[in-house]
């Protein structure tokens, strides 16, 4: 191992800070572009929600099928060369749909722009257990998450709205572009000490975690509602008469600044069961709600509740699986859980898709989305919190990782 990275005390340091505008404008380039996909879908092509899933879905097939990889690359390669590589090949692809085609291109291109995105965010996953102190490190995880969700989903998915006024398309793509490129130089300034092990060799053990299985299939589980509320969100709020169609992010933006706030008094890694249930439940009330009451008010408390949820779960849910292995792994347990989020985010495209075929609109669509969380919450109850106090009884040194 080249180098080594030893997190300081002291959570709000310039190396955090500058992390986190870094993971900011990062996430933005790529979500401005993702939040106005199917509109551009619809009003350009004039395809249908279906085509609106399939295509939306492509980046996340590539990014399941290259994920188990990118754990074992970003501990060879470093954080920092994995970083800048995903950007390079984001900007080209990003650049790339200024190009006339037909939808089967726009299609071909989301399905490569996969292999960068699973690099990028299982390195800046990394590079994030990497900084954070150990005693900061749930607390630093809400903060990343909760901030890069405010930028990602709400902010910068609200800009595109507003840049792309009557269909200005192109200019929001050459914004993508643009911002990919300047990322690159972002991570070459970025006061890190880059972990890389080029001594690693390519095996089942370094690309996939097996402590963090429970944790990959509960994130898994959950992650099929968000494309509901997130991909096909902006289309319900046109068939609810929404005016600004990315009005409902806000709402959700909300609930993941309470979430921030719910942290410090809920989630305890010593005892994880009251915070773990508590966010969960908020995704089942929160989703239930939205197919309960079709209407303009259930939306937005649905969006709120569901936005608590996703800020509760995700700072909670990967603090504990990191502390379940050492250092040396935590490439491969980031791609791990990442690799249980891609599937549930593919295959919720999918089933949001059949269910509002089916089940006749988006109203109970959502209801659907909300009953299947009982499925994590149960799996979480009766499997994954038994195996974690197993684990941390085995091994006490990991129990040391944390204050």
């Amino acid at each position: 191992m080249n180098a080594s990275t030893k997190p300081q005390e002291k959570l709000w340091n310039y190396q955090f800070i500058y992390f986190l505008f870094l993971k900011v404008f990062s996430i933005s380039s790529i979500t401005i572009s993702n939040s106005i996909l199917p509109l551009y879908i619809v009003d350009y092509y004039h395809g249908s929600s279906s085509q609106v899933g399939v295509i939306s879905s492509l980046v996340i097939l590539t990014a399941l099928v290259f994920r188990p990889f990118t754990g074992y690359l970003v501990d060879r390669w470093g954080r920092k060369k994995a970083l800048m590589i995903s950007f390079f090949l984001m900007s080209l692809l990003h650049f790339s749909v200024l190009i006339p085609m037909r939808i089967e291109g726009l299609g071909i291109i989301r399905f490569l722009l996969g292999f960068p995105y699973s690099l990028f965010t299982t390195a800046t996953s990394t590079v994030s257990a990497d900084i954070l102190p150990e005693e900061h490190r749930s607390y630093g995880f809400g903060v990343i998450s909760i901030i890069t969700m405010l930028s990602g989903v709400v902010l910068a998915p609200n800009l595109g709205f507003i840049l792309l006024g009557n269909g200005n398309f192109n200019l929001i793509f050459i914004i993508s572009g643009i911002s990919a490129l300047l990322t690159i130089l972002l991570v070459l300034r970025m006061p890190y000490e880059d972990i890389q092990n080029p001594e690693a060799k390519f095996s089942f053990n370094t690309t996939f975690e097996p402590n963090a299985s429970f944790i990959a299939i509960i994130l898994g589980l959950i992650l099929l509602g968000m494309p509901g509320l997130l991909t096909f969100g902006p289309l319900y709020s046109k068939e609810l008469g929404i005016t600004s169609v990315g009005l409902f992010l806000l709402f959700y933006g909300g609930g993941l600044l309470v979430a921030q706030w719910l942290n410090k008094y809920l989630i305890d890694l010593n005892n994880p069961r009251r915070g773990g249930i508590l966010s969960i439940g908020l995704l089942l009330t929160g989703y239930s709600a939205i197919g309960i009451f079709n209407s303009k008010f259930g939306f937005f408390v649905g969006s709120g509740l569901v936005g608590i949820g996703y800020g509760l779960v995700f700072a909670i849910f990967a603090p504990m699986a990191l502390r379940l292995v050492k250092p040396s792994k935590r490439g491969a347990c980031n791609a791990t859980i990442i690799f249980g989020q891609d599937i549930g985010s593919f295959l919720g495209l999918y089933l949001f898709s059949w269910f509002i075929q089916n089940f006749g609109g988006y109203q109970r669509s959502y209801l659907m989305n909300g009953l299947i969380m009982a499925i994590p919450l149960g799996i979480f109850i009766f499997f994954c919190l038994p195996h974690y106090s197993r684990v941390l009884k085995e091994e006490p040194q990991l129990e040391k990782q944390i204050e």
